[in-house]
């Protein structure tokens, strides 16, 4: 695979930009059914590429889908955000995507917790966030987002935390970091 390595320049890349990864309709958080996407596009990227349920995939049939309800400074939603990097060419590719965290857990060749693959362990990483090998480039020691919803609340997806090497689920509205990937070159 390849990892999309992050800047410290303001921009699609930027290693401070966070992300939600789904808004609100009108800002109403209430009800999974009010989770959305910006645009029609960013929908069916969603559609596309999640890869354990697509509650928060969809547009709001009323509405405004508000991609940071709570204010806390997400630039938009990450299927809105890996449509801007693939129309960018970024790399010279137009074929970035999250990297899924869904996993098996048979930790046989196959299992596509892609996320983790990068992750330090908490055994390794001790108390030097971030959890993450320096070739990879500047990383933000806080949670980063993966294509996965969470399977036993639709309202959070997985995540991976380079901030202490622990994996998890986290409340798709909240906002935090992204780190595009894809097919090896």
């Amino acid at each position: 695979m390849q990892w999309e390595k992050k800047t410290v320049a303001a921009g699609l890349h930027d290693v401070g930009g966070t992300y939600t990864w789904a808004g609100c309709c009108g800002g109403d958080c209430g009800s999974l059914a009010n989770y959305c996407q910006p645009n029609a596009e960013a929908a069916a990227t969603c559609a596309a590429q999640v890869d354990s349920g697509a509650q928060g995939c969809s547009t709001c049939t009323t509405g405004t889908c508000v991609v940071d309800p709570f204010g806390a400074g997400a630039v938009t939603t990450v299927w809105d955000w890996i449509d801007q990097v693939n129309a960018e060419g970024f790399a010279g590719h137009s074929d970035w995507r999250l990297p899924s965290e869904l996993g098996d857990n048979t930790g046989l060749p196959g299992d596509p917790r892609e996320l983790e693959t990068i992750l330090l362990p908490p055994s390794v990483c001790g108390s030097n966030p971030p959890c993450i090998d320096s070739i990879f480039g500047p990383t933000t020691p806080s949670l980063y987002w993966s294509s996965s919803t969470f399977i036993f609340s639709a309202v959070n997806a997985r995540v991976a935390g380079f901030n202490n090497g622990e994996v998890g689920s986290f409340g798709k509205t909240n906002d935090i970091s992204v780190r595009a990937v894809r097919p090896g070159p």
